[in-house]
């Protein structure tokens, strides 16, 4: 076992990347869920509506595909019926909105997990698993119409299933729906058949159960004119990478002199010689893939021996080739992670959600997870900025990472780096190739050389400076001479590691009280060498452990750790080391907003960023980063001691400020704390449009007063988050249910002591015309004193 493996696999272990979403899946409870393949990777952020074109911003043409591929009606449905049926490429989709749905629940966002569930019954509507997933979160809503509906669809998609629905008191409301009958009606009618059909000796039980035909084996497939396709004969989805794995068998090496790297500059020149001369390897086994329909394609001219990754047809309807990854792993005679360099010259254009590819990747926990995925598996992409770091908005990351490029401009703005790309991994020694696929440190290798041979960054102190590792690189300050020395100087004893980062001891704002929207947390998403926070709460200061003990040296080299801060007030973010090796660090970040960006005081960003480096004493690594972002439309005012006396969670004074409405969803009011005359916390005012309201500090809204106008009776509340559209969401307030009654020591006592209202006589009104039993209550934030 490589002593660096990214995985973390013991010796002969295959360990599936997707084993923590599976198990948090457990949770969910969706009846063949887990069998079906329910969890892997997942993108929570793809929405219908918003177009995907080549990113000048020009309406798309007829061949621009849109961001969902349920919204094109020129891509049919898949009608498979179990999730083994899909093609790999239908597969890619189905496990990371699967993982998104996961995601969603877990976090107690019901309302996303069933527009989730719903977005892929609309793409895969024959999947049975689906439509029994959508049964239960519309029964755990209390809408047993929509429930009794999707039985049906369950029903008529094949489910088999009677008993759990017939007497579960969670669809007691969805049984007295016509559609439930029907469906019953269908399913009694199946089993008749069944039982009729079968031999009198077995008329009495259950069906045979039939064997799912055999899996699907890949053949490892040629180039074809040079070229490896992505085929679905060559192709299977993997539970291992999470991702498509597809088999090509590659020609030996060329014999003879190796083809000439083309161009005239200094660096082709100097590397032309070293590959002569057997000291570099050459890009021969090094793949690039194109995901922009070659509108800014690589010049494979200049570098004839990498070979370019094409798209069968079926993996280009099933809108696999095009924009964002799904995940795409290769075998080539027997190595499982060549290198692979890709692009995507395109952006979402239309609609909220408009954002550069590079920016969507950081967007949700399952993207990000891809691009992980990625770095950990010898691959690099490289995007555009596309409007997302301009002087209109300034810097909209709502984190860095060093798993992906990313580049000044729009359209073409990439081709630089690409070449840079290329340059290095044919730059690279023979054997410190061979060492670097196998370490499966490709990437990190390449960024950290990318990175320290920009325009200006000589020294160990300009590389731990800000100025070498911004969130977007302007393509003139690359110097691919400098990038060939330093690849071909690196060797195989000195490789440096990829950080490891962990978040420990992170404190987590009250639900309900300093953070309200159910299903939100500050954390955007949490990977290996990237770690993104967001500033949700209303408490001042943000603390946090990260530790990089799980950074290992792949030649067992002692390291050394450095943190820096890279961008943010150094007033307001302290890093204090911890341990005599500083393996971790606590951080704090106070509030701080209209970050100016290093390098570019002109360009403001909404983020604080502190890196991470390992040291081994030949070479410093890549970075690794921890990011937290800003709500950019907030106005907050603190008191002393950082107590907070006001938040206008959408100011009028901010609206000119860019404010993602995936992360930031709208919050329509204002609050302004009150204290008592020691300070301590009494709860707060709410003004939203003309109305008005007042809240404890346990975060109830209050519904009666004493004669000194104290909270005596107070309901706990909901902050459901609701989906107004494609990119569009809404925290509401609604109340949950449970009563508290405050009582007091004497008429100076302020705070008064909380207690949980005895259960009130229950309504003797008649229930909703639907059946459905009401909605559980939310969870609110009270505890008792």
């Amino acid at each position: 076992m490589s002593p660096n493996d990214p995985f973390g696999r013991a010796p002969g272990e295959r360990r599936s990347l997707t084993r923590p979403l599976a198990l948090a899946a457990i949770a969910l409870g969706f009846a063949g869920l887990i069998g079906a393949g329910w969890l892997e990777f997942g993108d929570a952020t793809r929405r219908p509506g918003p177009v995907v074109a080549p990113d000048p911003g020009a309406a798309p043409d007829a061949r621009s595909p849109v961001a969902d591929p349920v919204a094109d009606p020129a891509r049919a449905p898949a009608r498979a019926a179990r999730v083994e049926d899909l093609s790999p490429f239908e597969r890619a989709f189905y496990h990371r909105g699967a993982a998104g749905v996961a995601r969603l629940y877990r976090d107690g966002d019901r309302v996303g997990a069933e527009l989730e569930v719903l977005r892929l019954v609309r793409r895969f509507p024959g999947v049975t698993s689906l439509r029994i997933a959508a049964v239960r979160l519309a029964a755990e809503r209390g809408d047993a119409a929509a429930a009794a509906t999707q039985f049906l669809a369950a029903a008529q998609a094949g489910l088999r299933e009677i008993e759990p629905y017939a007497t579960a008191p969670l669809y007691a409301g969805m049984r007295n729906e016509a559609a439930y009958a029907l469906a019953l009606k269908l399913l009694e009618s199946r089993r008749a058949e069944e039982t009729a059909a079968a031999p009198e000796d077995d008329a009495a039980s259950d069906p045979p159960e039939v064997s799912p035909p055999p899996a699907h084996a890949p053949v490892p497939a040629p180039l074809v004119d040079g070229a490896a396709v992505i085929a679905a004969g060559n192709s299977e989805w993997s539970e291992i990478d999470g991702a498509v794995r597809a088999y090509i068998s590659m020609p030996p090496a060329p014999q003879g002199p190796p083809p000439v790297i083309g161009g005239a500059s200094p660096a082709a020149a100097l590397l032309n010689r070293l590959i002569a001369a057997g000291r570099a390897a050459g890009n021969h086994g090094d793949f690039y893939e194109n995901r922009d329909d070659d509108h800014s394609p690589f010049d494979l001219a200049r570098f004839p021996l990498i070979t370019p990754v094409e798209h069968a047809p079926e993996a280009r309807v099933a809108g696999f080739a095009r924009s964002a990854p799904l995940g795409l792993a290769l075998t080539v005679a027997g190595k499982t992670a060549p290198p692979l360099f890709g692009n995507s010259s395109t952006a979402i254009t239309k609609g909220e959600g408009w954002r550069s590819i590079a920016r969507q990747m950081v967007s949700s926990p399952e993207t990000a997870q891809e691009l992980w995925r990625e770095y950990a598996s010898n691959q690099i992409y490289i995007y555009p900025e596309h409007r997302d770091h301009d002087p209109l908005y300034g810097d909209l990351f709502p984190a860095n990472t060093p798993y992906q490029i990313v580049t000044q401009g729009s359209s073409w703005s990439d081709r630089a780096a690409m070449e840079s790309v290329a340059t290095i991994l044919a730059a690279f020694r023979p054997e410190t190739k061979a060492a670097l696929v196998r370490e499966r440190l490709i990437a990190p290798t390449v960024q950290m050389i990318w990175r320290r041979c920009q325009a200006g960054i000589v020294t160990d102190a300009d590389y731990l400076s800000p100025r070498a590792h911004p969130s977007v690189f302007p393509p003139e300050t690359v110097e691919p001479e400098r990038m060939v020395r330093m690849a071909n100087a690196l060797l195989p004893e000195e490789i440096p590691p990829a950080p490891r980062l962990q978040l420990l001891d992170q404190r987590r704002p009250a639900k309900g009280v300093s953070l309200f929207g159910d299903g939100l947390s500050e954390t955007l998403f949490e990977t290996p060498s990237a770690i993104a926070l967001l500033f949700r709460g209303v408490d001042e200061r943000m603390r946090f452990t990260v530790t990089a003990a799980g950074s290992v040296d792949p030649n067992g080299r002692p390291l050394e750790f450095r943190w820096a801060l890279m961008r943010g007030d150094p007033e307001r973010v302290t890093i204090r080391p911890l341990g005599d090796d500083g393996q971790a660090a606590e951080i704090t970040v106070d509030w701080q907003q209209d970050v100016p960006v290093p390098g570019d005081p002109a360009l403001n960003s909404q983020r604080v960023e502190v890196a991470v480096f390992v040291d081994n004493g030949a070479w410093i690594s890549a970075p690794a980063f921890v990011s937290v972002a800003f709500p950019p439309r907030q106005h907050r005012i603190y008191g002393p001691e950082g107590r907070l006396d006001m938040v206008d969670y959408d100011a009028l004074s901010r609206q000119d400020v860019y404010a993602d409405p995936l992360l930031w969803p709208l919050r329509e009011w204002r609050d302004v704390a009150l204290h008592d005359r020691q300070g301590r916390p009494l709860g707060w005012t709410r003004s939203a449009d003309e109305s008005f309201a007042r809240f404890t500090r346990h975060g109830a809204q209050v519904t009666e007063t004493d004669d000194l106008g104290r909270p005596v009776r107070a309901v706990s509340m909901a902050y459901p988050v609701l989906n107004e559209g494609p990119y569009q969401r809404r925290v509401a307030q609604l109340p949950a249910g449970r009563e508290l009654l405050y009582d007091y020591a004497g008429p100076d006592d302020l705070q008064g002591v909380a207690r949980l209202a005895p259960p009130r006589a229950p309504d003797a009104a008649a229930p909703s015309s639907d059946g459905a039993p009401p909605a559980p209550a939310a969870t609110d934030a009270f505890s008792a004193d």
